[in-house]
């Protein structure tokens, strides 16, 4: 169990590093550049991951300019990791010290001392005012023991979803009513999808929304399968086809609705899972049946789902043969017909329609806001109508520390030589029509070369 896995982690004596710590900052996306004065080389740390899981990892490099840490994981894999999503144990025996302020006595500034105590977490042993953890802890008496933000996530978050049921599913959605950082301090690229600081989802971890991820309808931040409690199945990668509300949006618990998909969506939905978890590019039409049917009820098709078996595999074969923009066919480039792949290797786009609505939504939004976030709003809105190539390829200043083209290729099953032919076109506009997809991608290394510990 995952649990035992976080025991062993704390049980882990860490190697405090010798050096000062850099500069204290306030609450918020900088709060964890102290931790780098908690880091050392061979010390085991538990590192945040894409895919909003937790993996176990040993410290190899501690690079303070780039607040990151040169870790190896289990599978003998290496990357770069980002100090704000490394969650290390506290030292036994140390003096109670808050992580956020790094004060050893409750702030002076606080309401009450008897509401500002320091709170030592039960498994990382980290200690936290209570006013200095988000959200914030109220009351003077507080049950032990206590889990910080951090270890609540650890302990519920899953693949799948997270935990719906138990102590740690109702301590979850409790932190999920607060983001540890700013959204509107976040810098993201033209189409909302990525980030400069790598920050997503109520975590606050890296992400890549072209996997496993929903974004808020409203609030448009990304947030992982792994961290929800409202999905009744798993997602397929890429899957955009949903009606999502954060906890924060929707003042409570998280609302999904699953939207209608069309033929062409299923089909591009599966060569685009077939993608990703092959390094092949081309698929018999007999793959792709055979896909489609082990995953029938997982795929969710709504009024698709009552199509008889003798007649699925028409309707998908003339989505391909129909859609010529999206799915290049074997007897193109004089291979064999019955063989077909993705032009471009992104998923699917939601339906269009949806977009009106959201734009009055942030309308009212920007209103009660002020003149200013209305005018954010539509600048958002103006540059996310600009399908540019260039945002297919994430540039070094957009792309978190381990990101390379060596990834990418892998995750989207190009050659270098096709991503670097990418880039070159980057300055002509794509031209979108109806049924036609944006070529927007962008990420660090795939989630699948860190060993998923249960």
């Amino acid at each position: 169990m995952f649990e035992d896995l976080i025991e062993a982690f704390c049980g882990l004596e860490p190697q405090v590093s010798p050096g000062s710590r850099a500069g204290q900052r306030g609450r918020g996306l900088d709060e964890d550049e102290g931790a780098g004065s908690s880091l050392s080389v061979g010390q085991f740390v538990l590192c945040h991951w894409s895919d909003g899981l937790y993996y176990l990892g040993k410290i190899q490099r501690v690079s303070p300019p780039r607040q990151s840490c040169f870790v190896t994981f289990e599978d003998n894999s290496k990357f770069w990791v980002l100090w704000k999503d490394i969650q290390h144990a506290g030292v036994p025996g140390e003096e109670p010290r808050c992580s956020v302020c790094r004060e050893a006595e409750p702030n002076p500034d606080s309401q009450s001392n008897q509401n500002n105590q320091i709170l030592i977490c039960g498994k990382c042993g980290i200690g936290f005012h209570q006013q200095c953890h988000v959200p914030a802890v109220e009351g003077s008496s507080v049950l032990s023991p206590w889990f910080c933000r951090r270890c609540v996530f650890a302990l519920a978050v899953r693949k799948g979803g997270a935990l719906k049921k138990g102590p740690i599913s109702r301590a979850l959605a409790a932190m999920k009513q607060v983001l540890p950082y700013h959204l509107d301090a976040l810098d993201w690229d033209s189409q909302h999808r990525t980030n400069q600081q790598q920050c997503y989802c109520y975590c606050g971890g890296p992400g890549e929304w072209y996997l496993k991820m929903l974004q808020c309808f409203r609030c448009q931040q990304w947030f992982h399968e792994a961290c929800t409690q409202s999905l009744q199945e798993s997602m397929m990668f890429g899957d955009r086809f949903y009606l999502f509300l954060c906890s924060v949006c929707n003042k409570g618990s998280e609302y999904v609705r699953r939207l209608s998909l069309r033929w062409v969506d299923v089909v591009h939905l599966v060569l685009y899972n077939l993608s990703v978890s092959s390094k092949k590019k081309y698929f018999e039409l007999d793959e792709i049946m055979t896909f489609v049917s082990a995953n029938w009820d997982h795929l969710q098709l709504g009024k698709l789902s009552n199509t008889p078996p003798a007649e699925r595999g028409q309707h998908l074969l003339d989505a391909l043969n129909k859609y010529k923009s999206k799915f290049l066919c074997g007897k193109e480039i004089k291979k064999r017909k019955c063989i077909f792949r993705l032009r471009t290797r992104v998923p699917p786009n939601p339906p269009t329609k949806l977009f009106p609505e959201r734009a009055q939504n942030d309308g009212g939004r920007g209103l009660k806001k002020g003149i200013f976030r209305n005018s954010a709003s539509a600048e958002r809105r103006k540059r996310k109508s600009k399908w540019l190539l260039e945002d297919a390829i994430p540039n070094n200043e957009l792309s978190c520390s381990w990101t390379s083209n060596h990834h990418m290729a892998n995750i989207f099953d190009f050659t270098l030589d096709e991503l670097q032919s990418l880039k070159s076109s980057s300055s002509r506009t794509v031209s979108i029509d109806q049924d036609s997809t944006d070529a927007s991608t962008s990420g660090s290394a795939s989630t699948s070369a860190s060993y998923h510990f249960r």
